[in-house]
């Protein structure tokens, strides 16, 4: 009876997917300036949405190797994921837009071509031994014709600024009002967030299934790679999809009265 009543309660409950957030950041110095970086991850379905950010700064000129240019992650089961969308959210922009080269792409939010995603099962040669990776530059490849950015669903993504590969420091985040050096003076950069959607998590995947996370700043595996902690939502349980707390309600009226019921029904004899 226990076991059909508990079964009962989850059937009626209707615990979809949704997953509350998990946070991992860093803190540390990248080209020798303060660095911190975040990213926020939240399942939705199938799909994993990765908010990536960077914050904070400090006195000093900020040039391309101070620059946040790549997420590292571990998935239990290692499940093939598609790149589905990279974009820049409202309150972030592109700064030294104006030196877009095909043309200024001031007001641009889709990263869709300079973003790129690459799964390595054995980690990476000379940087993380974590597989999943996401990078604005050259270090992690696409497999696309000139490398260039994969997050239109696997296809290529718009050429927002030369070269057409993954390359340089191209669209890495900093924080917001800091002060570059000649390396960024006219390079294209995001300030702040970049949002990554990524499809193709198996039923059942919880934040607890993501795992050895860092952050890569610069241009090569050679320059900073900060780990990760955990430092919000490391603990986290299904969260009930709209809807599901009065039907559950409902559900456990109904499991009483049957409940009562089969106490109260005679013995056979």
């Amino acid at each position: 009876m226990r076991n059909l009543l508990m079964a009962a309660v989850f059937a009626v409950a209707g615990f979809g997917s949704a997953q509350a957030g998990v946070i991992y950041s860093a803190t540390g110095t990248a080209a020798g300036l303060p660095v911190t970086a975040t990213a926020d991850f939240t399942i939705s379905g199938n799909q994993l949405l990765i908010s990536l950010s960077a914050s904070g700064g400090g006195a000093g000129k900020y040039g391309p190797g101070s620059g946040l240019s790549g997420l590292f992650f571990s998935l239990t089961g290692t499940p093939t994921l598609t790149p589905t969308s990279a974009t820049i959210p409202a309150g972030s922009s592109i700064v030294n837009a104006a030196s877009c080269n095909p043309g200024p792409c001031a007001g641009a939010t889709n990263m869709d071509g300079e973003w790129g995603y690459q799964y390595s099962a054995g980690g990476y040669a000379g940087g993380p031994s974590s597989p999943y990776g996401i990078a604005s530059s050259g270090y992690l490849t696409t497999g696309l014709p000139h490398d260039i950015g994969n997050f239109n669903n696997g296809a290529a993504g718009p050429n927002l600024d030369n070269p057409l590969s993954l390359g340089g420091a191209n669209f890495e985040i900093l924080p917001a009002g800091v002060a570059f050096n000649g390396g960024l003076s006219s390079t294209p950069v995001v300030e702040t967030v970049v949002d990554f959607v990524l499809t193709g998590l198996p039923a059942g995947f919880t934040p607890a299934d993501i795992g050895g996370v860092s952050f890569q700043y610069g241009t090569s595996f050679s320059e900073a790679n900060l780990p990760g902690t955990c430092t919000s939502g490391c603990s986290v349980t299904p969260v009930p999809e709209p809807g599901a707390l009065p039907l559950l309600g409902t559900g456990l009226a109904a499991i009483g009265l049957l409940w009562r019921r089969q106490r109260n029904r005679p013995s056979a004899p």
